[in-house]
């Protein structure tokens, strides 16, 4: 039967989620301590039951929020929404070429440091930020662009070669949170990035032999009929799951056409989550400092991921699309003294803009009224998400067909995405039931699709929720973001 446009629009994309009671409202005893852990290319399937120890300090002591996702699809425009809580058409920050136009005076560390916090960050930045470049806001620092050996790193203003990028960073934020004992009444905040599980993976040495078993995909994974997809999603090969596969451990970095792409997921899984346990250990090492300094009731912990990543689903070995494994990424809060449940686990639609209010309002700190932020905090349990946005501008990559600019909006039981040219006009559409079609294998807008097809009014409706979000600016006023 075919469905009338209150039901899809209104009905999904305005529904209001049943919340699971994910912040209580203890009052903290005075400004927390902020840490976010952020993994890079970190999809949330398939990979959390392999990293026990991050999951008994946030499952069991935390909140998860299953329906989190990247307000980006790529590593710096995903980045940019943490730092500045901004949707990428606000930031400037369109593509991993241009995290240049990054505003640093509207960044966390701008607020925290001007309100008295040390500041410190360790890790990946942006692809595109330059060594040379010193840091604004930050009174401790050692960042690099990307890799896990041999990586050159700015080390507090000092070019310096690391053997192991992941373990560097651990000891360097377990050196800075040990010196902030010297000083115990003055807040600390830490952004400590591992760039685990990017590729090319190259797991710790210890763990480099570390087998898991078989993983057998998922229907997205198995689709062979993608006519109903978007031409660069068409022009991949499709990967079977269940093949062996030829050792590739380059991941999908290292193919420079979409043709290439082959069936060794299952290989490349393995390296993948391999590097997932270097992780493991640094959470667990630094939640245990941080406990047997006293540190862990007040302080504000977000662990979370850039955007995540597509092992075959769709054919699509990569991030860069709507689909759901590239912009679903884990997202736990723990704060006891702030009220956040210990042990909880919400369907509320979260996005990686929030983080910056979320630490504001920890904080009680208010937003510098020149500036723009466009999330909301997630310690405020009066509102609730309709649906999160995704962008993606088109990158200027070495790929047959390239993924051209889109816009998605994703309520708990929808997803549309539109797809445009270079002068911003539709080209192709998808809508996707996600009750009944949670794989996404079904476009409501497929030709194929006679028993179900979209009307003309749901279409209206939804480019105008598009057209809406994609000028949104702002949590408040006449242009609320999503």
């Amino acid at each position: 039967m075919q469905r009338t446009l209150p039901l899809v629009v209104i009905g999904s994309l305005l529904l209001t989620p049943v919340l699971a009671g994910d912040v209580t409202g203890t009052d903290p005893t005075g400004p927390p301590n902020v840490l976010i852990i952020m993994t890079d290319d970190h999809r949330r399937a398939d990979t959390l039951e392999f990293m026990p120890k991050t999951m008994a300090w946030f499952r069991e002591d935390g909140t998860d929020y299953t329906q989190a996702f990247s307000a980006a699809a790529i590593c710096c425009p995903a980045r940019s929404t943490v730092w500045v809580g901004q949707y990428i058409h606000n930031s400037g920050v369109f593509t991993t070429a241009l995290a240049g136009n990054i505003d640093e005076d509207a960044s966390i560390q701008r607020y925290l440091q001007d309100a008295g916090y040390t500041t410190a960050a360790f890790g990946k930045f942006f692809n595109s930020y330059p060594l040379t470049r010193t840091p604004k806001y930050f009174d401790d620092w050692a960042f690099h662009g990307s890799g896990y050996t041999n990586v050159a790193f700015n080390d507090h203003g000092v070019r310096r070669t690391v053997d192991y990028s992941p373990l560097f960073i651990k000891g360097r934020a377990q050196g800075f949170l040990a010196a902030t004992e010297a000083n115990d009444t003055q807040p600390w905040y830490v952004y400590l990035t591992p760039y685990a599980p990017h590729s090319p993976w190259i797991p710790e040495e210890k763990y480099a032999n570390v087998l898991y078993p078989p993983w057998l995909g998922n229907p997205a994974t198995q689709e062979v009929d993608r006519t109903d997809k978007p031409q660069h999603v068409q022009a991949t090969v499709p990967l079977l799951s269940a093949a062996a596969g030829a050792p590739f451990d380059k991941g999908p970095e290292a193919v420079t056409t979409l043709a290439q792409v082959s069936s060794n997921v299952p290989f490349d899984r393995q390296i993948y989550l391999r590097t997932l346990l270097t992780v493991d250990d640094m959470v667990d090492e630094i939640m245990t400092q941080l406990e047997a300094q006293g540190e862990l009731e007040n302080t504000l912990v977000i662990f979370t991921a850039d955007q995540g990543l597509l092992w075959g689903e769709h054919g699509w070995y990569n991030k860069m699309v709507p689909y759901t494994d590239s912009i679903q990424v884990p997202f736990f809060l723990r704060y006891p003294a702030g009220g956040v449940a210990a042990g909880a686990s919400t369907d509320r639609i979260v996005s990686t803009v929030d983080m910056l209010p979320t630490i504001l309002d920890a904080a009680d700190l208010a937003p510098n009224a020149t500036k723009t932020h466009d999330g909301r905090s997630l310690l405020d349990a009066s509102w609730t998400r309709e649906y999160a946005l995704s962008e993606f501008n088109s990158q200027n990559l070495p790929t047959t067909s390239p993924v051209p600019t889109w816009v998605s909006l994703r309520s708990h039981d929808l997803q549309y995405v539109e797809y445009y040219n270079a002068q911003r006009q539709v080209t192709f559409r998808e809508l996707y039931d996600l009750d009944t079609d949670p794989w996404q294998l079904d476009n409501r807008f497929a030709s194929t699709n006679v028993l179900d097809p979209v009307t003309a009014e749901e279409t209206a409706a939804l480019s105008a929720l598009v057209a809406a979000a994609r000028a949104c600016r702002g949590a408040t006023g006449t242009t609320t973001c999503p």
